[in-house]
């Protein structure tokens, strides 16, 4: 009987025990896929953007134009919202984690101030009550003499008999004189303004998975097709090719280059590869945009640089409390964004961080990656670390 009670005892002090311990125990970080990315404008990172999923905020951009999701399901839409901007893509499904997401932001057009009929002079040179004054040279106008009469009652000579001053009478026009104007022609219409396209902007040069330089830029929406231009500084060398948005490729030196696009209703995203600049180059761009019966619209310059060897971010860590991670081919003014959850929270030019000397503490579970920017613009990502 003791044996019993004594097991009795010693099983309820455990189960007591194993509760006091899953209440102590940290949350699991929360489970599904997970997004992240940056909104730029012009190139710029935009802070303030709302990240929306199936339609409810969740999250917003911060001042680098970088957001992170968690908790994500396969299915889900991502959409961006700010008031006087479009953004392309607009939505993003999830199909699985993804960690470089880049949406393009664009200013809505302001709207056209269009004069009413209310505003208009509604005054006439009428008299006050809207009538015509009598034109005294006007046969019809009641105080001129009958037809046939003249003022003091005598004869009023024949049409085509009243003599010139010549003496001699005037020929009656005819209505087949190419001379004599006809009342039921009309003039010349008046010309229709000609719309000019908007230049294209929002250029980013990256490069893809691959290793491949890549430049992304947005074109109106009515653009049919444009001409790019890359001067190479330092040498004696320029490239120049017609790219067609209809077809999605762009001929450059005989060779045909695809390229994809993005479309919304106001702006059309072209993503082209330039697989025509192997060597290691700087220089400047420029891109038409044209469309048949508008004016053609040239962006302003850009400028980029590139080489051989890609920039990278790798060996991301946390040992003792410190981030530490190591930057491959950096250019020279680049820094790195610590980002936790996609919420940057230190900008450093070094390669490790004491997560002691940040203002917040990162919480337990937190999704670690480090951006490494120049002028701004990611340029390399590390992998996902979970800390």
């Amino acid at each position: 009987m003791k044996k019993k009670l004594l097991v009795l005892v010693l099983s309820v002090l455990l189960a007591l025990g194993l509760a006091a311990c899953t209440q102590d125990m940290p949350a699991p970080p929360p489970s599904g896929e997970s997004a992240s990315g940056i909104v730029t404008l012009n190139g710029e990172g935009l802070a303030g953007v709302s990240v929306l999923v199936n339609g409810v905020p969740s999250s917003s951009t911060d001042g680098y134009g970088v957001f992170s999701l968690s908790g994500l399901e396969e299915g889900d839409l991502i959409a961006f919202a700010a008031e006087g901007y479009s953004f392309s893509p607009s939505s993003y499904e999830i199909s699985g984690t993804v960690n470089d997401l880049h949406i393009l932001a664009s200013l809505l057009p302001d709207d056209d101030d269009e004069e009413t009929d209310g505003d208009k002079d509604d005054d006439t040179e009428d008299g006050e009550d809207g009538e015509t004054p009598d034109d005294p040279q006007d046969p019809d106008d009641g105080d001129a003499p009958d037809d046939g009469e003249t003022p003091d009652g005598g004869d009023a000579p024949d049409e085509g008999d009243a003599p010139d001053d010549d003496g001699e009478t005037p020929e009656t026009p005819s209505e087949d004189d190419p001379d004599t104007p006809n009342e039921d022609e009309e003039g010349p219409d008046e010309e229709t303004p000609v719309e000019t396209l908007s230049p294209a902007g929002n250029f980013l040069f990256f490069y893809t998975a691959d290793g491949t330089p890549s430049l992304r830029f947005a074109l109106d929406a009515r653009t049919e097709s444009f001409e790019l231009t890359v001067l190479v500084q330092g040498r004696d060398e320029a490239f120049s090719g017609e790219g067609s948005l209809e077809s999605e490729s762009m001929t450059i030196g005989g060779t045909t280059i695809p390229f994809s696009c993005e479309r919304t209703e106001e702006s059309v995203t072209a993503t082209l590869p330039l697989t025509f600049l192997s060597s290691p180059t700087e220089g400047t761009l420029s891109v038409t945009s044209e469309a048949e019966g508008m004016n053609s619209s040239v962006s302003e310059t850009y400028s980029l640089a590139f080489g051989r060897d890609l920039p990278a971010v790798t060996d991301l860590s946390l040992d003792d409390g410190t981030l530490s991670w190591r930057t491959e081919n950096a250019p020279e003014g680049s820094v790195s964004l610590v980002t936790a959850n996609g919420v940057t929270v230190a900008v450093t030019e070094e390669t490790s961080l004491p997560l002691a000397s940040l203002t917040h503490p990162v919480p337990t579970g937190a999704e670690i990656v480090v951006i490494l920017t120049l002028d701004s613009k990611p340029i390399a990502y590390s992998s996902i670390l979970t800390i």
